[in-house]
């Protein structure tokens, strides 16, 4: 198939929900994962106004925090595809394979929310783990959890191609990159905060 782009929500007012015209922190996050889990390789803010910016700077930030992510993950992204291996999660989490030549990701979006006319009400999850069978080819030695607000080293386990992995707590939406270079997990952390400093 032919490299999709997604529409993902960014700083944009809804008249359909006055009393939380904009998207909160939360449900930007999920609508990001969830878009990049289902194999797009490139991402469209719907859309960008700068008043809503200044009123809204949680979001904001969140939009900023995520393109230092996909700029660290870029390549990871583009040379990945959707993998019909199923990921072991705790119910209520998609969790979603990509699988490249040299790392995996491994997406994982919250389902366990309430709908509100304030924005949708994620529970956070504690202590999450998942596990994954990955190709005969990678073998990863670390994990890096990323989300808007950066990146950290995720204990990952392998048992043979087993890997499992040990996310922590979240609330929307983080990716799991596991790379077969573990020095170059080992400094994505650093990356992300050199980013954050520009």
């Amino acid at each position: 198939p032919r490299p999709g782009w997604g529409w993902t929500q960014g700083l944009f007012d809804w008249s359909e929900r006055p009393q939380r015209p904009v998207p909160t922190v939360g449900e930007l996050s999920a609508q990001l994962v969830l878009n990049l889990s289902r194999g797009a390789k490139g991402l469209l803010w719907f859309s960008y106004k700068s008043e809503l910016g200044a009123r809204y700077p949680a979001v904001r930030g969140a939009m900023a925090g995520w393109g230092r992510t996909l700029a660290l993950v870029r390549g990871d992204l583009l040379a990945a595809e959707p993998s019909p291996v199923a990921v072991e999660a705790p119910p209520r989490i998609d969790a979603r394979l990509l699988v490249g030549r040299d790392a995996a990701l491994v997406c994982l979006t919250n389902l366990d929310y309430e709908p509100d006319s304030s924005g949708y009400r994620f529970r956070e999850r504690r202590d999450v783990t998942v596990a994954v069978e990955l190709p005969e080819w990678l073998r990863p030695a670390r994990a890096v959890r990323l989300d808007h607000a950066g990146a950290g080293e995720a204990a990952v386990a392998m048992t043979g191609g087993r890997a499992t992995i040990a996310v922590g707590s979240f609330v929307d939406a983080v990716l799991v990159l596991l790379p077969a270079d573990a020095d170059r997990a080992a400094g994505l952390p650093a990356a992300w905060a050199n980013a954050a400093r520009d």
